[in-house]
């Protein structure tokens, strides 16, 4: 009898602390990765959604989403040093996000984020070099919409990866 209870206690314990660590990673706890460089350079997402609609395509990107992480929106490939231009135009009603570039060799490039205010609208430069670079959001109990549409460049050839519609 006592070595039921002491396993009942010991299933109690792990169930009580996997119950805690999972609710502190959901609602932004420990594994707070909005900064986390080891995390955002990777080649793919990391992402829990709340909300998730829109579409991307090789130009543009319509998106409302409320989610924690990074997510991919477009790969790009340029066949030599290019620059895109970016319109956006951003409304975040709750939350921290940011617009960021992975470039080719590995370096986060801040493209836009919010720091004054919940509505933005405006341009940017994605200064590309030769190969492979990604563009990702990326949250933190982020919710909102944003609309990015990229004026094309012949050496750059663009792939929609999240919100695709294909």
């Amino acid at each position: 009898m006592k070595s039921l209870v002491a396993m009942l206690v010991g299933l109690n314990i792990l169930l009580f602390a996997g119950v805690g660590s999972w609710f502190g990673s959901w609602f932004g706890g420990n594994n707070d990765n909005y900064d986390n460089e080891k995390v955002l350079i990777r080649d793919s997402s990391s992402y829990s959604y709340w909300e998730k609609d829109g579409v991307a395509d090789s130009e543009t990107a319509s998106i409302k989403f409320s989610f924690t992480g990074n997510d991919v929106i477009w790969k790009m490939d340029a066949s030599k040093a290019a620059n895109v231009e970016c319109a956006y135009n951003v409304n975040i009603s709750s939350g921290k996000f940011k617009i960021i570039e992975i470039t080719t060799d590995k370096k986060i490039e801040t493209l836009w984020e919010n720091t004054d205010g919940n509505k933005a609208n405006g341009s940017f430069t994605i200064s590309l070099n030769k190969g492979t670079s990604r563009i990702k959001i990326v949250g933190k109990k982020a919710k909102g919409s944003l609309t990015m549409t990229l004026t094309p460049n012949e050496n750059v050839n663009v792939e929609a990866i999240s919100y695709s519609q294909e």
